[in-house]
């Protein structure tokens, strides 16, 4: 038979065993009989000489072991056992073999509970309503053997060690159903917490002293507090999962909390939450994963060293995450089709190459993400904030992907350079102050557009548009249109800047170029209506090709070039034909 029919035969049985189980502890008896463990015909806990009580205990038992015995009770595999209490003594030993279930209202292990899984699960408290409690004091412990997991559905008080360790191997996980307090340790190969499909809201606190040396820890639900020593095993592929059955989980690193390193690769997802407090010391992160759903709410200092895959969720927090360089960063490529992409009140700092690759990234609160290496655009995506947010960039943004555009909807501060490769590039202006260094050049593909000041000189070579009209940019310096330029005007009413776009220039104006401009649905001119469309201090030259709408009723346009504006007027038109006769010789 293969291992795989006698695994599935093995959960028939266990099933079985179980549906047989009350769903609801019964309560003690009266007057409860202790049964305590003798052992002196076998290790068999079925066999009814080896109890003091006269018989194998049941429901409404009280089971006490010690040590001193012949024998020490086992379990046989694929067996279900429950009682009312459970008490270990130091020294004794209880041995729980594969693919059983052992439940009681209450455990005191002051010794020890080895459970062998081998290729099949253990269950500790499954059908106990509320899953009980289970104490293990400072001389106890749960040694877990074998490749299978120990499934502990009650309350677990750890002051002891619960190890998975076998021969110096990690096989095999504990999974923890429900909360409780630790000040002792956990080592071993799975650590799971929590599961919302069984009991949500439970709390799992590592208090000061308690250790956590597994190799993979994983949140599944509930909240989890470190207090204590968190210190996975000096080997490779290590993990820290965050992430739920169901609703939320979250993990939080107290402040005091001791990090001997954390583990080679984070997690966090669909309703996960990691929470790092603030340290004296700095935190480092080898590998990161942040998707659909999940947050990484860091107060402290982070730094990412390996991979950072940002593929979508939150970053908050007051502190600063800086992905180091030469770390391998990826953005917004989660397979979730929602848009969660946030970047609120933290500070992200980019020291190697980001690959945007895909959503919209929203940054709020006064977050802040500084560029300080290699920033590539790669898709259509746009990037939002207010006036208290911010883009830095002191390295390289660079625009690449044909057929894309690259909008950045954010106050945008420029203190390295600009490139577009390839695609669209909008710099997109929403009231405040844009501040891209000495001298903003919009080349092909390059565009800015909204209401605004650009506090710097601006060279257009691509496309200005104010407004997401009508609207006012403001250039608080000189304002320089060359050859493939283009400058586009809407009017939709006679006053500057709210009905109609203008264009301020507190330098000299340069023109040259394409003036285009169109007249908005709704908006009928008249005889008379002057349109400031550019002030500046002082002019020069005048577009190379202007065009302008035409009018009904007998009316155009004019423009006027003059030392302070460049206006547009609406006049008669006057202009008439004289027909003469075509003769044909």
């Amino acid at each position: 038979m293969t291992r795989t029919n006698t695994n599935f035969l093995r959960a028939i049985l266990l099933l079985g065993l179980c549906l047989s189980l009350t769903l609801v502890f019964p309560k003690p008896v009266q007057s409860a009989v202790i049964c305590i463990w003798e052992g002196d015909t076998s290790a068999d806990w079925f066999t009814i000489a080896n109890w003091s009580c006269g018989h194998v205990p049941n429901a409404g038992d009280n089971v006490e072991i010690s040590s001193g015995t012949t024998n020490q009770p086992t379990i046989a595999s694929l067996s279900s056992v429950t009682v009312n209490t459970i008490t270990i003594n130091p020294g004794a030993v209880l041995t729980i073999n594969y693919g059983s279930a052992v439940n009681a209202a209450a455990w005191t292990i002051d010794g020890d509970v080895t459970a062998n899984t081998a290729d099949s699960s253990i269950y500790i408290n499954f059908s106990v309503s509320e899953g009980g409690v289970v104490n293990i004091s400072s001389t106890g412990s749960i040694t877990k053997l074998g490749t299978g997991d120990l499934y502990i559905y009650a309350a677990l008080n750890n002051a002891g060690n619960v190890t998975g360790t076998a021969l110096g191997s990690y096989t095999g996980g504990v999974a923890l159903k429900r909360g409780g307090t630790h000040t002792g340790t956990f080592q071993g190969e799975y650590l799971w917490l929590g599961d919302n499909e069984t009991a949500s809201g439970q709390i799992f606190n590592f208090n000061s002293g308690s250790t956590v040396a597994v190799y993979r820890f994983s949140a599944r639900g509930g909240t989890v507090n470190i207090f204590g020593t968190f210190s996975p095993p000096d080997i490779s592929s290590t993990g820290l999962i965050v992430q739920p059955t169901t609703g939320t989980s979250v993990v939080t690193f107290k402040t005091g909390a001791t990090i001997s390193k954390m583990a080679e690769s984070t997690y966090i997802n669909y309703g996960g939450k990691l929470i790092l407090e603030s340290q004296a010391y700095d935190y480092a992160l080898f590998k990161l994963s942040l998707d659909y759903n999940g947050e990484l709410q860091n107060l402290g200092n982070l730094s990412i060293t390996t991979q950072f895959d940002w593929l979508a969720g939150k970053i908050t927090g007051g502190g600063t995450t800086t992905v180091d360089n030469p770390a391998v960063f990826k953005m917004g490529i989660s397979i979730y089709s929602q848009n969660d992409f946030t970047l609120d009140g933290h500070t992200l700092t980019n020291n190697s190459t980001a690959n945007w690759n895909k959503r919209d990234l929203a940054l709020a609160n006064s977050a802040e993400f500084v560029n300080n290496g290699i920033f590539n655009a790669n898709a259509t995506t746009t990037m939002t904030g207010g006036e208290t947010e911010c883009f830095t960039n002191n390295g390289s943004f660079i625009k690449n992907t044909d057929g894309t555009t690259t909008t950045m909807d954010i106050p945008f501060t420029n203190n390295g350079t600009v490139t577009v490769v390839a695609g669209d590039l909008v710099f997109k202006m929403s009231g405040g102050t844009f501040d891209p260094g000495d001298t903003l050049t919009l080349g092909n593909g390059e565009s800015l557009v909204g209401s605004g000041t650009l506090a710097a000189n601006l060279v257009n070579g691509g496309t200005v548009s104010p407004g997401v009209s009508p609207g006012r940019i403001t250039v608080d310096g000189d304002y320089t249109q060359q050859e493939t330029g283009l400058l586009i005007i809407e009017l939709g009413g006679t006053t500057a800047g709210t009905e109609y776009d203008q264009l301020v220039v507190t330098g000299t104006a340069t023109m040259h170029g394409t003036l285009a401009v169109t007249i908005l649905p709704g908006f009928t001119p008249q005889a008379g209506d002057t349109f400031f469309i550019i002030d500046h201090v002082t002019g020069t030259g005048t577009f190379d090709t202007v065009s302008l709408p035409t009018l009904a009723g007998g009316l155009k346009m004019e423009i006027d070039f003059s030392d302070d504006y460049v206006t547009l007027t609406v006049v008669e038109d006057n202009t008439f034909y004289i027909y003469l006769p075509l003769i044909v010789k």
